[in-house]
């Protein structure tokens, strides 16, 4: 906490003669370790810990952060609230995913001119006005006590934890679902996103997958169990010259994130922060249905209760018309280009313009016709690959092959689908 680390990591605390980790995101082994989930570092210090003594904290295990921490006093009352209280430090924490202690004492003592670096790639995606040595007690104990209190009050997830409106019949059926051609039904049965969904909710209804504490994604060993069945299985570790980079989280796989995520607001998985993900009332209603039932299902809750500008991953723009019609405006052009034809993403970005000059705006350094790009690949084209209503063709560039796609083609099937929206 008062690093500023967002507990992406494996991590073990050394307390006494016990060791603790988050047993869900430990692929093996985790049996040999106590579970951190049920125990309070606090509570633990204050029965197992005299003064003046120490316990132990490794985050990153890859990285290799060991931190020996001195417990310099213990006040003991039972009848207030008492929170650690940092007494003294010096120099900002490490950011994450930085690459261990030997490599930032390397930083700290390199020049940090651009060009005379070669730290000088890191030094671009480190936190804007980042200091090394920042220190503010002040901010740190206000951290802690923020913690504390929070603690004491019920902690809301950030992921859906209850339905709230469902109605059995509607959500599935429609005059689209009961007009499909054979081909269109075919299509619908053999989309991979409908058939990957499936996977992930019959995955959770036989096996006990416990989102985890920090951020309620799945845990390691179910990433890998789970998206090793996905009609096309993602990579899961990357191979970099003679070095293998092993997944630490689910935020490295944005298929996972995207599937997981629409499940959860579509209100198919219910769960978050340390609570076991369960398959809803209408996820079990949802698995029982027909192939093109269930993709009305998912792209009715597409349109309907996804934020599609939530896709977009920086704040680099200036200003952004209302969602609601951006969306209709995206329907309207997208009917009005021929079925199965290559077109240009540049044209959706002119026919855009035409009609909201101002639909997205950026900062005057921004070069526009490349930043709309990426927003409209976020926001509208992966997606609606996924599901059907587009066929996305991306170029083999080799910086950022996510990034540059050049021609799409909107699908007859999707154009079928595109109508009642």
């Amino acid at each position: 906490m008062s690093f500023g680390w967002e507990d992406r990591h494996l991590f073990i605390f050394e307390v006494g003669d016990m060791h603790f980790i988050n047993s869900f995101d430990w692929e093996e082994d985790a049996y040999r370790y106590q579970d951190a989930s049920i125990a309070k570092l606090s509570e633990l210090i204050s029965r197992i810990l005299p003064s003046k003594s120490n316990f132990l904290y490794t985050y990153d295990l890859g990285d290799g952060w060991r931190h020996e921490i001195l417990v310099e006093d213990v006040q003991r009352d039972d009848e207030i609230l008492l929170m650690p209280i940092c007494i003294g430090g010096a120099r900002s924490g490490p950011p994450e995913d930085f690459g261990g202690p030997f490599l930032y004492q390397e930083f700290l003592e390199s020049p940090k001119t651009p060009g005379e670096s070669k730290f000088d790639e890191i030094i671009e995606w480190l936190p804007e006005g980042f200091d090394p040595e920042h220190f503010q007690i002040s901010v740190i104990n206000q951290k802690f006590g923020k913690y504390y209190w929070e603690e004491e009050e019920q902690e809301e997830s950030s992921w859906l934890i209850e339905v709230d409106e469902f109605n059995p019949v509607s959500s599935f059926e429609s005059n689209w679902t009961k007009n499909l051609t054979q081909k269109e039904k075919a299509s619908a049965e053999s989309l991979p996103f409908r058939r990957d969904l499936v996977t992930m909710l019959t995955y959770i209804k036989e096996n006990r997958v416990k989102g985890t504490q920090a951020t309620g994604n799945f845990p390691l060993k179910h990433i890998r169990a789970m998206t090793s069945k996905f009609v096309e299985p993602p990579e899961l570790d990357q191979k970099i010259g003679d070095r293998v980079y092993k997944l630490r989280t689910e935020d490295e796989v944005p298929y996972l994130v995207f599937l997981h995520v629409f499940a959860n607001v579509a209100q198919l998985i219910l769960g978050g922060e340390g609570m076991e993900w369960e398959v809803s009332y209408p996820g079990d209603r949802f698995l029982e249905r027909k192939p093109e039932e269930q993709v009305w299902y998912m792209v009715s809750n597409w349109f309907n209760r996804m934020n599609w500008y939530y896709w977009y991953p920086w704040m680099d723009y200036n200003d952004l018309i209302p969602y609601n019609e951006f969306r209709n405006s995206i329907v309207d052009i997208l009917l009005s280009y021929p079925a199965d034809r290559d077109m240009k993403i540049e044209r959706l970005i002119e026919d855009l313009d035409k009609r909201s000059p101002n639909w997205i705006k950026f900062s005057e350094n921004k070069d526009p016709s490349n930043h709309k790009k990426y927003f409209l690949i976020n926001v509208v084209f992966d997606p609606m690959n996924y599901l059907g209503i587009v066929n996305l063709e991306r170029e083999d560039f080799p910086v950022s092959p996510n990034y540059f796609a050049f021609n799409f083609k909107v699908t007859n099937f999707g154009k079928s689908i595109l109508e009642y929206f």
